[in-house]
């Protein structure tokens, strides 16, 4: 339900998904924000191997990949998705997944 309300309003700038917390399915995830999103950009953040995610980085679910042990980059990887000279938007949120 959270994904949803959260869905409902304006798009953000990007998106991080941290897969691997309990009972949330991450594809899933995944899907429902690239139905309601479909050109935000979205980073799967996780401690498993990419290899994990490459059907979902191929398909467009995702855009990139990082791993927990490489979080002090996260900044740099958003920056990388997000587009030179995009207008930030006022909204910022926590991850989804977080």
């Amino acid at each position: 339900e959270a994904l949803r309300a959260a869905l409902a309003g304006p798009a953000w700038d990007a998106i991080t998904c941290e897969s691997g917390v309990p009972r949330l399915d991450t594809a899933r995830v995944l899907e429902t924000v690239r139905d309601a999103w479909p050109t935000v950009p979205i980073l799967i953040v996780s401690g498993r191997r990419p290899g994990e995610f490459e059907a979902a980085l191929r398909s467009g679910l995702a855009d990139g990949y990082i791993n927990k042990d490489a979080i002090d980059d996260l900044a740099a990887a958003v920056r990388h998705l997000v587009p030179r000279g995009h207008p930030a938007s006022s909204h910022c949120a926590a991850g989804l997944g977080s």
